[in-house]
């Protein structure tokens, strides 16, 4: 005798009316009792569901019936088989006996004739002056809650016959407005259920006469546990019911997860009287010291509000919802007006006064054992030099960037291109790691350029009035030059830090940053109060193109070779440069220092790239061009 079975969309429903939430009467059917209404051969036996029938209406009576399946493969954990068999709605007394001759016969047909995979749901229909689904988090891969709904029937929804109206809202977002009756009570609701069953849920609801009624709830199947766990975490970690925008900028590059140690280096070069207020103050800017650091979980945040307010205090990326700079305020206005002309007029003329200091700095021997404190000095004294490289790159690559915007060559091509009679001698035999954590053990990579092509070049430039050569040749030149320098730039601050190394090591403090565990998520490059898809091109800051197989950090390191997705473009990446055929980033630019090394090694990296909104998946052959900013799925 066949054991009494139902599936998880059955089950999942008594568990929502048990746990006191507004579910339609239903009655569950197990696949035993399937087996008594329909033959082996496909065939319905009248007589059984007529009694069948008298017994459901027996149970409960109401105006209308709705048909649904409840497969037993139906809403795992794994799969879910959304729509996959047939629902009948809206059906009367004297439609529900054909209405449930029609879904088995179509579970007949999909399950190949073994019902014994196969129950359903009778259901009280509810005719909806709403319908709609809730997805707990985005199944795209998102934290936030989404609700998809319109006017009507909620099968418009599900089976794709309408284009719902689309809204997202994070979980502890201050504003959570919707022009759904008794919308905030249903969003609690929703949190709630996702807590019940212990994971991100797919819930279909339907609103009638101002009451909420759930018709299912089933796991959303394409969030991974790890991911979950994370949304979790920021759930918990984030600032509640206030705006806010955090991101990961080039500063999260040069220390991603920053030990102690470290944490303190970086609140002193962005400190009152810091190097970061010196330089500025060398161009006449005014720099307002304020702490815009931020750790969540162990990853390192700019939160990007105070971050503004630093330079220009009469702006704010939170005055409006695109998160984009807007004035926002007469606050600060003359301290704002005064530093975006000063920043304006920042002269790249310097550079070479730069490049001969950097040279000075590197081939300096460093006395091999002092103090902590003696050793910090010098950091931060000479990080002057390496914050005013970057300060004058990136005015110099925007001027570039504006310069040929409309011209057949590339940015990333012309920052390809070797600087014949800028080189650099120095002893690297002290150096450890390649970024600004003090904790970073890898071996130092120093790249030599490869040779490069001037052909393409030279056939553009060779072209180009006289007039446009004498404009263009000179903002060329500089930020050739600069990019090289912010490479520079790099070998000193490793050449600090090994020097902090060593007297740290000496008090004991090295023992401490080495046995620090990092937690193991990988949070997303931007966090705000409010979901905000962000549309950046991917763009080419690498040029070349490569193919294979798209794979994440972990699978390099375990020996892999392809093509890296990454979130941030970290210079501790270097050391998996021998398994990497080309890098695909989430965030970074032209002067991310890990962006300028693969220009020089020749691996093509292309960044702005959001693989939760994309069709390409990891695991994936996909084909990257490291100019145009092209990333295609090879079929």
């Amino acid at each position: 005798m066949m054991e009494h079975r139902i599936g998880p969309k059955a089950r999942n429903l008594q568990s929502l009316l048990d746990a006191g939430f507004n579910v339609p009467k239903f009655v569950a059917v197990s696949n035993a009792e399937v087996g008594m209404l329909m033959n082996a051969k496909g065939e319905v036996m009248g007589k059984n569901l007529k009694e069948f029938v008298s017994k459901i209406e027996a149970q409960f009576s109401c105006t209308q019936y709705a048909v649904r399946s409840s497969a037993l493969i139906e809403d795992s954990e794994k799969e879910s088989f959304a729509g996959q068999f047939k629902t009948e709605m809206a059906r009367q007394k004297n439609q529900l006996s054909e209405a449930i001759a029609a879904v088995l016969r179509h579970a007949y047909q999909y399950l190949h004739g073994d019902l014994s995979k196969f129950s359903f749901i009778i259901q009280e229909f509810v005719d909806a002056d709403y319908s709609g689904i809730t997805f707990t988090r985005n199944p795209l891969g998102g934290r936030e809650m989404v609700l998809e709904y319109h006017r009507g029937e909620g099968e418009d929804v599900v089976g794709g016959r309408v284009k719902p109206l689309k809204r997202g809202f994070y979980w502890h977002q201050p504003d959570r407005n919707l022009d759904l009756p008794n919308f905030a009570e249903a969003f609690e609701n929703f949190k709630k259920i996702e807590r019940l069953f212990h994971s991100p849920q797919d819930i279909e609801w339907c609103i009638r006469n101002g009451t909420w009624y759930l018709l299912q709830a089933r796991p959303i199947t394409t969030l991974a546990t790890d991911q979950y766990h994370e949304f979790l975490f920021l759930d918990d970690a984030l600032p509640k019911n206030k705006k806010f925008f955090l991101e990961k900028t080039e500063i999260s590059e040069i220390a991603p997860r920053p030990t102690p140690v470290t944490w303190n280096l970086l609140e002193r070069i962005y400190a009152q009287d810091g190097p970061i207020q010196r330089v500025y103050a060398r161009y006449g800017v005014r720099y307002r010291a304020q702490n815009f650091l931020k750790l969540i979980g162990d990853e390192l945040y700019v939160d990007r509000e105070i971050e503004i307010k630093t330079l220009l205090p009469s702006y704010s990326y939170l005055s409006k919802n695109d998160f984009k700079p807007h004035f926002a305020s007469f606050v600060g206005i003359f301290q704002t007006i005064r530093n975006i002309i000063a920043l304006n007029r920042i002269s790249l003329s310097r550079s070479e006064t730069l490049a001969s200091s950097i040279r000075q700095k590197l081939a300096q021997s460093d006395r091999k054992e002092e103090k902590f404190e003696e050793a910090l000095r010098a950091f931060l004294h000479n990080y002057e030099l390496i914050f005013e490289v970057n300060l004058l790159a990136q005015k110099a690559v925007k001027k570039l960037e504006l310069a040929i915007k409309k011209e057949p060559v590339s940015v990333a091509y012309v920052l390809s291109l070797p600087v014949e009679d800028l080189n650099i001698e120095f002893d690297d035999s002290d150096f450890v790691g390649n970024c600004l954590e003090i904790s970073d053990a890898s071996a130092f990579v120093r790249f030599q350029p490869l040779p490069s092509s001037k052909k393409e070049f030279l056939s553009w430039y060779d072209s180009l009035p006289d007039w446009k050569k004498k404009y263009v040749s000179p903002i060329i030149d500089a930020a050739q030059r600069l990019n090289k320098l912010r490479e520079w730039g790099r070998y000193l601050t490793v050449k600090n830090v090994s020097r902090l190394r060593r007297a740290a090591k000496d008090e004991g403090r090295k023992q401490a940053e080495v046995g620090k565990k990092f937690s193991q998520y990988q949070f997303p490059p931007r966090l705000m109060s409010s979901p905000q898809f962000f549309v950046d091109k991917p763009i080419g800051v690498s040029r070349g193109k490569a193919q294979g197989k798209l794979v994440d950090v972990k699978q390099i390191g375990e020996g892999q070779i392809g093509i890296l997705y990454t979130k941030i473009l970290s210079p501790d990446l270097t050391k998996y440069f021998g398994n990497i055929k080309g890098i695909v980033s989430e965030s970074g630019g032209l002067l991310s220092h890990l962006a300028i090394m693969a220009r020089e090694k020749g691996i093509p990296v292309v960044v702005n790239f959001d693989l939760a909104h994309a069709e390409i998946k990891l695991g994936d052959i996909v084909e990257i061009d490291g100019e145009t900013g092209a990333v295609t799925k090879i079929r």
